[in-house]
């Protein structure tokens, strides 16, 4: 109350003024950015305990940082040695040599390596093998020897062009890397691990032609010759 000319009078005191948070300036660039310390967090704590409730819940509603997902969220995985020793998990290989290794991807010549020369059986005429003729030349895979049942482990190509064409890499490459139960983990997980490191590359399998001997990858028209050369060792060209 005050004494005025008029009398008493009762006088509001002046209220403190609010002060206004930039939502956009302030609290956006503390969600967006991946790399804020703590102190950032902080800071944006205290934004959200001195904002409006309308801010406030705009805050709660913004956007999450994405979640990054690591090993334990998914399956485990592989990891390849510095250096694969393929001397040692091609020995005694019937349709492959060492010489070879540079020709086509990894997990393909590892998975070939498996392989081995057999003869089909009347059993394994059916599908796509059921017009082969007794005693045809085929091969098989040298840990379980086809013993699954017909159509598994066991392969009957009857050209050089139908062993060298994708379906049957793919089929041999996944009967080695998931099928095959007696097939040594080493050389399991090295195909497997192989074959994801290729999936997840942004280079083909094959270089150009032109490219660097540094380029590391097989130089462009070497998977015919190295399935040539199988296809030779198979029929013992």
């Amino acid at each position: 109350f005050i004494d005025t000319e008029s009398g008493i009078r009762f006088k509001e005191e002046p209220r403190p003024r609010k002060s206004v948070v930039n939502f956009e300036d302030e609290s956006e660039t503390k969600i967006t950015n991946n790399n804020s310390t703590g102190e950032d967090t902080v800071m944006f704590e205290s934004i959200k305990k001195s904002a409006t409730p309308a801010i406030t819940k705009a805050i709660s509603s913004a956007p999450s940082k994405p979640k990054v997902v690591t090993p334990t969220d998914s399956e485990p995985v592989i990891t390849l040695p510095r250096s694969i020793k393929y001397d040692l998990l091609i020995q005694g290989s019937h349709l492959v040599s060492i010489d070879d290794k540079d020709l086509v991807p990894g997990y393909i010549f590892l998975a070939l390596a498996q392989m081995k020369p057999c003869i089909i059986s009347p059993d394994d005429r059916v599908g796509s093998y059921k017009t082969r003729p007794l005693n045809f030349l085929g091969m098989c895979c040298k840990h379980c020897e086809g013993r699954s049942g017909p159509g598994f482990g066991k392969f009957f190509p009857n050209s050089l062009r139908s062993l060298a064409q994708t379906t049957t890499t793919q089929t041999i490459v996944k009967h080695i890397a998931l099928k095959c139960k007696k097939c040594p983990s080493d050389i399991k997980e090295t195909v497997a691990a192989l074959l994801r490191e290729a999936d997840n590359s942004d280079k083909p399998a094959y270089a150009p032609r032109g490219a660097s001997e540094s380029d590391g990858r097989p130089k462009y028209g070497s998977r015919k010759e190295f399935f040539q050369r199988v296809w030779d060792r198979l029929h013992g060209s």
